[in-house]
């Protein structure tokens, strides 16, 4: 492995160890929805970069290509996890894209035991950019409801979360199934 080869690794670890630093804060309320937002954006970052990076000096290593996947599960799951306990997310939806996402990581899983990979498609790497999404709009729901905000603004922003999340779930559902017929 060379020293190029670390970097994404090293994020895509920073990304697992900041989650649940995200998950603390998050459940103190207050002024730590802010603190917590700004973990999240931060863990959210190193999986922009980590990806970037890798690609821009061909930095990649079996064990980035299995490791950054599981970080972007542990921080998304854990994270939509947090909002059914807050009662902003259904049950269903967040049990919808972690069985999903168990299944791929186990065809993940068999693909490297046989030496070979599991590439991440494009439509999974979408479907991840909506669950950042409607993350977003869900601290919106939670900093609107902390400012005492206008409730149409937090009708608003619950809205556009849970549409954002549908369209999740249909793209997770369908990705799923892309994994499995390739």
């Amino acid at each position: 492995m060379n020293r190029l080869s670390v970097l994404p690794n090293v994020l895509s670890m920073l990304r697992i160890i900041l989650t649940p630093l995200f998950l603390v804060a998050l459940f103190q309320g207050g002024w730590y929805l802010v603190l917590s937002l700004v973990i999240f954006t931060i863990a959210a970052l190193t999986d922009t970069f980590d990806g970037y990076y890798a690609r821009r000096y061909e930095a990649y290593t079996f064990w980035g290509a299995f490791l950054d996947p599981i970080a972007d599960k542990i921080l998304i799951g854990a994270t939509l996890c947090a909002f059914a306990v807050l009662d902003l997310v259904s049950w269903w939806v967040v049990l919808v894209i972690v069985i999903r996402d168990t299944l791929v990581t186990l065809l993940r899983l068999q693909k490297i035991a046989h030496g070979g990979m599991l590439q991440t498609s494009m439509l999974a790497k979408f479907k991840t950019t909506a669950q950042f999404v409607s993350i977003y709009f869900f601290f919106i729901c939670l900093i609107a409801q902390w400012l005492q905000a206008p409730v149409l603004w937090y009708e608003v922003s619950v809205m556009l979360a849970c549409i954002c999340l549908y369209i999740v779930a249909v793209l997770t559902l369908y990705s799923g199934l892309d994994y499995v017929w390739k």
